[in-house]
């Protein structure tokens, strides 16, 4: 009843785009415009496959941040300019920032210019290598990968880590988890 009146409302003062998701579990966008003789004009888009899009990306969103967060490891993300678009728990730790702080700001934003000038060098020296590492701590060539904790989530699902490096060519790592501990993925 209530959604009834929201609708008469707003079909006797259209105010552009609902979003809609009806009880089979489609969704619509629907735009309502006033046309110039008085009259409503009504558009209905199915948006459904967008929609279980969104839904699929933010599981797969929350359940990255939750290994991120979960890693005993220093992780932080930035984008092509330098801003941080994700800071794990360890690093909120080590460098006093959260997430919600660094996100979208430069290592200039956030620290003195002899540490960001740092940050920057190392962010230089992995642009430049391929390689993911902590130039503070790391000496030698490798993946970059938590190898410890991977094989660790793979062995708790009954499946096997496998490592194939070529030092000067790379690291392949290799997760092979049993059938019945995988879905299918979906075709489109």
């Amino acid at each position: 009843e209530e959604f009834i009146k929201e609708r008469v409302k707003r079909h006797h003062n259209p105010k552009g785009t609902i979003i809609r998701r009806f009880n089979d579990g489609t969704w619509s966008r629907i735009e309502e415009v006033r046309t110039p003789s008085g009259g409503v004009a009504l558009s209905f888009i199915d948006i459904t496959d967008l929609k279980q899009a969104e839904e699929a990306l933010g599981k797969r969103e929350a359940l990255f941040r939750a290994v991120v967060n979960h890693s005993p490891t220093k992780i932080y993300i930035k984008d092509i300019e330098g801003r941080y678009t994700l800071i794990n728990k360890v690093a909120e730790n080590l460098f006093g920032i959260s997430d919600e702080e660094g996100r979208g700001k430069t290592s200039f934003d956030l620290f003195p210019k002899e540490v960001a000038d740092g940050f920057m060098a190392h962010d230089k020296a992995v642009i430049e290598s391929g390689q993911v590492h902590d130039i503070l701590t790391r000496n030698h060539e490798g993946s970059g990968l938590g190898i410890h904790l991977a094989k660790s989530f793979t062995e708790l699902h009954g499946g096997t880590l496998n490592i194939d490096s070529t030092p000067g060519e790379g690291t392949t790592v290799t997760l092979m988890f049993p059938k019945d501990r995988t879905r299918p993925q979906q075709r489109r």
